[in-house]
Order: C-alpha cells, then structure tokens, then sequence
C-alpha cells in the first residue's frame, strides 16, 4: 500500500496518494505502535504529499511530531531524524519561516558532512537547500556560489539524469535568473527540461515545473516565440486537467497559464 501510494505521487495523483497513505498510518499505528519507525516513515510520507497540496501547517505539525519522537528514540545524528529535520525546513521555507529553514538546513548540513562525507548524496541535497534557501534570503552570490559547487560534484557523482543533478541544474538557472544571466540560466534550463522530459514523462510535475521555468526566462529575454513554443510544446495540456488531479505547483502552473491567454485573447 506504501508503495503504491508512493507511486502515485511520484505520478501526480496527490489525492489518491494521501488517501492509501492515511490508510497505511492507521493501521500501522494501531499494530505497530505510534513510535515504531514504519509508521514514523508513514507520517513523513503522508506530510509530503500534504505539503505538495499545499496545507504546510497540517505538514509542519505532523513533520514536528515525527521529529521529537525521531529525536528522542532515534538520536539527534541517525538519518532518519536528519531526514525529518530537512523536510521540516523545507515546509518552514515554503511557509516564509526563511530564517528557520536556513537554521535548520544548516544544522542539517553540519552533520551530515561530519557523518557521511562531503560528497554523499544527502550532504550534497543539504547544501542545495541550503544555497536556495540563501537566494530566497537575498544572497544571491552566496547562493551562486553553493549552486555552482554542488552541481560539479553531483554531475561526477551521480550523473547527468538523475533526479538531484537535474534539480541542481534548475535551482542554479533560477539564482542566474535573478541575478540577470539570462543567457546561461536559458541553456541550463533547457538542458534540464530535455532530460526531465525523457527521463520523467512530459505530465511529471519536475517536467512541468522546468518547462514553466524556461518560459519565465524566455520571456525575460523577450523572445516571444521561443516562449510560446515552450508554452504550447510542455504546458498547454494541463488546462484541460482536473485541478484536484494535480500537484500544486502543476495547479498553480494551470492557473497561470489559463489567465495568460485570457489575458492575451488566445485560444488552447
């Protein structure tokens, strides 16, 4: 049931998801206790698809729960409580909790350097969120910086089609977005998107999420058709999506899109 549930939301079924993985915790906590650590993973699970809905404050309480009891039965350093902390920061980042989040990511960070290595795939996910955390802060070069060395490593590492590189390879384009390189944020975001697209599928959230990015920069640059091209080719078909069928960042892709041709007067 985990599984599929898992499945589902990589397939951007957060609804169905939810639903088998609030199942899975019921049962779990009544056979297995409430501190047992499958139903500690079931918790962090069911309060990621939660905080992809959109509902942070459910997501925080549940990731907050699951932290103590990580942190009191598990230990400040085991994995699983350095996994809760990281997703709680991502929750307090998307609440607007900036200062937290990068309190928490760096502490995150701290340990896993010193436990697992400078180039172990976790450390290197805890500089990333450190850097973009940074860049929501205003610290764009400090951002930059972090960016730049987490993508040489994890390309030498773990290769150009895997999920980390490629969100690597988005958040880097974004800080060079916002710091006015178009030019170079273009050619990673491409790079990206073509990857994303074959590896992922063209309805995979990661997918439309690039592609809405590389449209932003393209319409920065004020290339129109580019942008259009990008729009019609990657995009388009979500306005004619179930908005509960969706992530939500698809769904607030969807609406975008939708206003912008009203707004432009133009037709599906």
């Amino acid at each position: 049931m985990n599984n599929l549930a898992e499945t589902l939301g990589d397939q951007g079924d957060m609804e169905g998801a939810r639903k088998i993985h609030e199942q899975v915790l019921e049962i779990r906590r009544r056979v297995l206790g409430a501190e047992h650590s499958d139903t500690l993973s079931t918790m962090n699970n069911l309060a990621a698809i939660i905080q992809d809905k959109g509902d942070l404050e459910e997501a925080r309480n549940i990731q907050e729960q699951v932290l103590e009891i990580r942190r009191r039965v598990l230990g400040a350093e085991h994995l699983d409580t350095l996994s809760t902390m990281n997703s709680l920061a991502a929750t307090l980042r998307a609440q607007g909790d900036l200062e937290g989040a990068r309190k928490k990511y760096e502490q995150v960070l701290k340990i896993r350097r010193r436990v697992l290595g400078a180039e172990h795939p976790d450390t290197l996910t805890s500089m990333n969120n450190l850097a973009v955390t940074l860049g929501n802060q205003g610290n764009l070069e400090g951002a930059r910086n972090i960016q730049e060395q987490v993508l040489e490593i994890i390309r030498r590492v773990l290769g150009v089609e895997h999920p980390d590189t490629l969100s690597s390879m988005n958040n880097l384009a974004e800080t060079l977005r916002a710091q006015g390189d178009l030019e170079r944020a273009r050619k990673i975001q491409e790079q990206g998107l073509e990857i994303t697209r074959r590896v992922l599928g063209a309805e995979h959230p990661s997918t439309s999420i690039k592609a809405w990015n590389l449209f932003i920069t393209l319409h920065e640059m004020g290339d129109t058709d580019e942008a259009m091209k990008t729009l019609k080719n990657h995009l388009v078909w979500l306005q004619g999506r179930d908005p509960e069928s969706l992530g939500a960042y698809q769904g607030q892709i969807r609406e975008m899109i939708i206003k912008l041709f009203q707004g432009a007067g133009l037709h599906e």
